[in-house]
């Protein structure tokens, strides 16, 4: 095998293990949302803390599928959480097929306000106390769809 030939696998391999993740991590927030939804039907508000893993899980599905996009049209990600960096190294015909999902008119500028929410929700714990966190979860649900449909994989959201 050619250095171009293995380069060539182990970025397959690597798209595969991202798309699977992105996947497997919003099937994860599915189960959760389903489960949150269920008890807060009963008025047990008891399980309002599944909202963090909730929101930790389905944004950071997003960030595994764009990364597999990315490397899917031969491109190395960035390291990086931020949705937004991630989104833009994309063609722009993957883009307009992410959008045709969002029901949001500003979908840049929402993109922009979830961009960090991974790294925002993900150490919550070592948040200053009082400080105030914000999460588009129906965003971040189409945005996983559109990404989920570009992968050709079925979104858990896509029902919801």
């Amino acid at each position: 095998m050619s250095n171009t030939e293995i380069n060539s696998h182990r970025m397959q391999t690597e798209e595969a293990r991202r798309s699977s993740t992105s996947y497997w991590f919003g099937v994860a927030g599915k189960v959760i949302e389903d489960k949150l939804h269920q008890e807060l039907s009963k008025n047990n508000t008891s399980y309002g803390w599944l909202f963090t893993p909730l929101v930790v899980l389905i944004s950071f599905s997003c960030e595994a599928g764009l990364k597999s996009l990315l490397l899917k049209s031969n491109k190395q990600p960035k390291k990086t959480h931020d949705l937004f960096k991630l989104f833009t190294e994309l063609d722009a015909d993957t883009q307009d097929r992410i959008k045709k999902n969002i029901k949001s008119t500003e979908f840049e500028a929402t993109l922009i306000k979830s961009s960090k929410t991974f790294e925002e929700w993900r150490y919550l714990e070592s948040k200053a106390e009082g400080q105030k966190l914000n999460a588009n979860l129906l965003f971040l649900k189409e945005l996983n769809t559109g990404i989920h449909e570009c992968l050709g994989v079925p979104s858990p959201f896509n029902h919801s």
